[in-house]
């Protein structure tokens, strides 16, 4: 009996784990830095997708983009910090968004919450700049399952993005003489 009891305990516990890192607030607050992006390109025709890894070089081409544009930008070095709520039940856990020319997303306009059960991050950008086409500026929501992996010991967090989270088709992204119709992208961060 406690045989059975130990075997049925390892195989819950080696199916929870195998499904990636547990959320809870803490492992979620801190900065994240932005480390690399996959770019997912849809193809109607044979119902298919194409990956378009991301670069470090602002010089995009139809193989390789700027890694920026996974806030829809040029600019580089971002960072997404995390804050708790602290012990306040009335404040709102909130997040802001930097990069080398300072802050992109202020904290007054953003929020995140988590729900363990469903295993989700939900983040929020409340209009901030209603003039902007950034909707990382002018205001979105949108919940991740599963966001958090560990990779060689390192705290990997993985934000997916769909253009129609933003009520858009695709993200169009303008190419020296070509627009690359972008459905979806995947930014990879590491605390």
């Amino acid at each position: 009996m406690l045989f059975k009891f130990t075997l049925i305990l390892f195989f819950i516990t080696t199916v929870l784990f195998s499904c990636g890192v547990l959320l809870e607030p803490s492992k979620i607050v801190g900065k994240w830095k932005l480390e690399s992006v996959e770019f997912y390109v849809y193809n109607s025709e044979f119902d298919s997708y194409k990956t378009i890894k991301s670069t470090d070089n602002t010089n995009d081409s139809k193989d390789e983009l700027f890694k920026g544009r996974f806030f829809l930008n040029k600019n580089r070095d971002y960072t997404i910090e995390f804050k708790d709520k602290g012990k306040d039940e009335n404040s709102r856990a909130q997040f802001e968004i930097k990069n080398e020319k300072g802050l992109m997303t202020p904290l007054v306009n953003t929020s995140w919450t988590m729900d363990l059960f469903e295993n989700s991050l939900a983040l929020e950008v409340t209009s901030s700049d209603t003039t902007s086409d950034n909707p990382w500026i002018k205001g979105m929501k949108f919940k991740n399952y599963w966001p958090l992996l560990k990779n060689n010991n390192l705290d990997v967090l993985e934000l997916f993005l769909e253009a129609q989270y933003f009520d858009m088709d695709c993200f169009k992204f303008d190419i020296s003489a070509d627009t690359i119709k972008i459905k979806s992208m995947k930014g990879t961060f590491v605390k």
